[in-house]
């Protein structure tokens, strides 16, 4: 799923993301509205990844003071 993300690739490869991001659009269209799993891909994800998430929103949230988890 990684390698198929647009941002993430356009990330890691520009020099200036902001640069990037003046002369770009990004869609602000709901990923999960259109994209739909199969039960395969569906037995992948953990079981515990709602605490996963919310470890890692608490982790970003101490590390960015104008973050808070709610914002997230």
């Amino acid at each position: 799923m990684i390698k198929e993300d647009a941002l993430l690739g356009t990330f890691l490869t520009e020099s200036s993301f902001e640069q990037w991001r003046k002369h770009s659009s990004v869609s602000m269209e709901e990923e999960s509205a259109s994209k739909r799993i199969d039960r395969v891909e569906e037995m992948t994800i953990p079981s515990d990844l709602e605490d996963k998430l919310g470890y890692v929103i608490v982790i970003v949230s101490l590390h960015s003071p104008t973050i808070s988890p709610t914002d997230l």
